[in-house]
């Protein structure tokens, strides 16, 4: 069943609102450190749970030594470097909350709903007031819209495909 006109009205006011709250604090906590990536990491069927989350390179390479050291190093770049999963404490999980508190989800409802987040994504990349455009950026920097049981490199391919920018690009 797809979100009602609605639904998504509450929907894109919600996630707005809470991209710029959390991204706002996370840079008045960490000002001076610049990030690699931006990611909205989704548990669509259990509660359609967004952990919004930013990463730095040296947190990184922190996680990389002490957990994958022996993993090969494209690995790395294209699965655990951008899985907000393996981010650590320092920079990582800035807040998580759940769109639809208390409800499981079907499969048939978790890509379209995966795909209005994806489209928040991108109005709150575009709004030249928002706080995307103060977060310190690495020149390689990238924002990833995913279901956690995803693959990194696949959910870079999808919404390269939907929305052909740059920053959703994994290269």
């Amino acid at each position: 069943m797809p979100l009602t006109e609605e639904q998504k009205a509450r929907f894109q006011d919600f996630l707005q609102d809470s991209l710029e709250f959390y991204v706002s604090k996370a840079l008045k906590l960490q000002p001076t450190i610049r990030y690699y990536v931006l990611a909205l990491d989704c548990n669509i069927q259990e509660n359609c749970e967004i952990c919004t989350a930013l990463n730095d390179p040296k947190s990184f390479q922190d996680t990389a030594e002490k957990y994958y050291a022996d993993r090969d190093p494209e690995y790395l770049r294209t699965e655990i470097k951008y899985n907000s999963g393996d981010f650590n404490n320092s920079s990582a999980r800035i807040e998580a909350l759940d769109l639809f508190p208390n409800q499981i989800l079907e499969d048939s409802q978790c890509q379209s709903i995966l795909n209005e987040l994806l489209k928040q994504m991108v109005i709150f990349m575009e709004n030249p007031k928002s706080s995307y455009h103060s977060i310190p950026k690495t020149d390689n920097f990238k924002v990833i819209v995913y279901d956690h049981d995803q693959d990194p490199s696949v959910a870079f391919q999808a919404q390269h495909k939907l929305y052909p920018k740059p920053e959703f690009y994994l290269g």
